[in-house]
């Protein structure tokens, strides 16, 4: 049986929505991703422009959004556990590229930049991104690294196929999801 819930929620970034102006926002995140990787979310057609770096940080926004999902809990309390739990599970990533991608997070959403310093180990994280190239995550030197962001985005839509999946199969993850649904499901756009 069909669950209204979760096919509302993961509708595809393609499929239009329903003429009553509700929106899920993970649909409307994935379309705003496609959009800043010059990809009409309509059609799956090039289109000329780009936004490279809100990109990236609309994907961890959207990572932000299913760790909330996967746990059952959309309070601010550990964020970072969160999302390198999902990550983890669902972009298949070990612990280290999972705190990688975590001070990349913070160094885009929280200063627009690059750069990002560990609060409690004091490590430094300089990043550089790109689209070239079939690995993930690069570690250059000691601090620095290289992350593709066209196998990032390709790795979060793996991740958001996967978690659906899963949820459509375990009581459990539907139980978490039906906790945070109320909350961060959508929005009526008039």
């Amino acid at each position: 049986m069909k669950d209204k819930n979760l096919d509302f929620f993961f509708k595809k970034p393609e499929d239009f929505p329903s003429d009553d102006g509700n929106y899920s926002i993970l649909h409307l995140l994935r379309r705003d991703v496609l959009t800043c990787f010059k990809v009409n979310p309509n059609n799956g057609e090039k289109i000329e422009y780009q936004a490279l770096w809100p990109g990236v940080m609309t994907i961890f926004a959207g990572i932000d959004l299913l760790s909330k999902f996967y746990v059952g809990d959309y309070s601010t309390k550990n964020v970072r556990a969160k999302f390198k739990n999902f990550v983890k599970n669902f972009l298949n990533v070990n612990e280290n590229d999972a705190e990688i991608l975590w001070q990349l997070r913070n160094a885009l959403v929280h200063s627009f930049s690059l750069y990002s310093l560990d609060k409690k180990t004091k490590k430094e994280y300089f990043f550089s991104l790109t689209q070239i190239g079939d690995s993930f995550i690069l570690n250059e030197e000691n601090s620095r690294y290289r992350i593709n962001i066209g196998i990032l985005k390709e790795k979060f839509e793996e991740a958001v196929e996967l978690f659906y999946r899963k949820v459509e199969k375990s009581k459990n993850l539907k139980d978490n999801f039906n906790k945070v649904f109320s909350k961060y499901s959508g929005v009526l756009i008039a």
